[in-house]
């Protein structure tokens, strides 16, 4: 309610489907489930960032240097009205890396508040099949799987992503579970269980496109 600037998206959208039977009846029984999701949404932040006007003023005076590269190629995000202020001017090469100057008459810094717009979509499945073969003895499996992409810029970035750093996700996860029953008499029972697990997933490091470096 109170961040200076555009409400931020919020849009999540879940959808799916369960379908299931018998193959052979009182014998063979299949159940599936698919459930979708698509999702985007904001995170507005305040941030001190440099204004466009001290850009201009490294790339004048040091046209050559890392923060010229880095100021040009990954410039910060607007700024809020009225925020801007003058810090003091670039210092001379000789005060070192914490020399300081007066003031310039140059906004150096201001606030910004980027929404910080993420999407993710995933797609999750399950089958199971369960089969009687006799009376006492039961057999199931079941397979579950979940293949998710995500933005994950502002939870892994520390802030960079609102200069147009990405850092996609994308995962697989999977479980597969086996069962099998078999009664002896009514108070005597063995069940079998075996479970494996996966979980493949990659967070990739994107610079934003064009950049020169």
């Amino acid at each position: 309610f109170f961040d200076r600037v555009e409400k931020a998206p919020l849009l999540q959208n879940l959808f799916g489907l369960a379908v299931g039977g018998p193959i052979v009846k009182n014998k063979t029984f299949i159940f599936g489930t698919y459930e979708g999701s698509r999702r985007k949404d904001g995170s507005p932040e305040l941030a001190t960032v440099e204004t466009p006007e001290f850009r201009q003023l490294v790339a004048t005076a040091r046209p050559t240097s890392i923060a010229n590269l880095f100021l040009s190629n990954f410039p910060s995000p607007a700024c809020l009205p009225g925020t801007s202020r003058d810090i003091g001017g670039i210092p001379l090469a000789a005060a070192g890396a914490f020399g300081t100057a007066p003031a310039d008459g140059v906004v150096d810094i201001c606030d910004a508040t980027p929404s910080q717009v993420q999407r993710s979509r995933a797609n999750q499945y399950m089958i199971r099949l369960d089969q009687n073969f006799f009376t006492n003895d039961r057999l199931f499996v079941r397979w579950m799987a979940n293949h998710a992409f995500a933005e994950v810029g502002r939870q892994e970035l520390l802030n960079a992503n609102m200069r147009g750093f990405a850092s996609p996700l994308n995962g697989f996860f999977a479980d597969l579970g086996i069962g099998y029953m078999h009664q002896f008499a009514r108070s005597w029972v063995n069940d079998f269980r075996f479970a494996y697990s996966r979980n493949n997933s990659q967070i990739r490091f994107d610079v934003p496109a064009g950049s020169v470096l």
